[in-house]
């Protein structure tokens, strides 16, 4: 019996990657659904022991409520599992801090955006402290982006008028992409 406490002890902390390899004899793989090839994939991360990862987070135009926090503690878990595999992660979540609603209640309150959404982006960070969710590296506002993001949309812009005719023709003629294919009276003409 006391063999078997001994080996129980590690488990009544964290479990570790050593820990799971002695219960299994091997590592499990991670598989995930890859929305790309619209199959389930085993995961390899890009470069060798760092996983990158990026998730949307909250639009603060309001408190959080359970469903939101759905999305949040479903990255949380796969985080965790990716770090109690050995994987060093690096974590960037945006704040939505600007949109039409916020716009419309920040006037409506007499306040800026800024100040509008600092209240709820705090109380999203509190909820997630309750809900135990650990914090990206970095967390994001969107509002100090936007340059970056005008840019970069720019030149998705300038592409898509380029190629959108091309990938019509591909797309429409794809067995590989038939779901695109209805998509092809949408692309803008080039």
């Amino acid at each position: 019996m006391v063999g078997a406490a001994t080996r129980l002890t590690p488990f009544l902390t964290d479990p570790t990657l050593e820990d799971s390899v002695l219960i299994t004899g091997r590592l499990m793989p991670l598989e995930l659904f890859n929305t790309l090839s619209a199959k389930v994939e085993e995961f390899h991360p890009l470069e060798d022991n760092l996983v990158r990862m990026y998730a949307c987070g909250p639009t603060v135009y309001d408190y959080g409520h359970i469903g939101n926090f759905r999305t949040f503690i479903v990255v949380d878990t796969l985080r965790r599992f990716l770090k109690q595999s050995g994987y060093q992660v690096k974590h960037v979540m945006n704040v939505t801090d600007v949109d039409d609603k916020i716009i419309r209640n920040a006037a409506r309150d007499g306040v800026t955006v800024q100040e509008y959404t600092k209240k709820y982006r705090q109380a999203f960070l509190e909820d997630a402290d309750a809900l135990n969710i650990e914090h990206p590296e970095m967390l994001v506002n969107a509002t100090d982006h936007i340059q970056e993001m005008a840019h970069l949309i720019a030149g998705w812009w300038g592409k898509a008028t380029r190629i959108a005719p091309m990938m019509a023709r591909i797309t429409s003629a794809s067995p590989s992409f038939p779901s695109t294919a209805s998509c092809r009276r949408r692309i803008l003409p080039g």
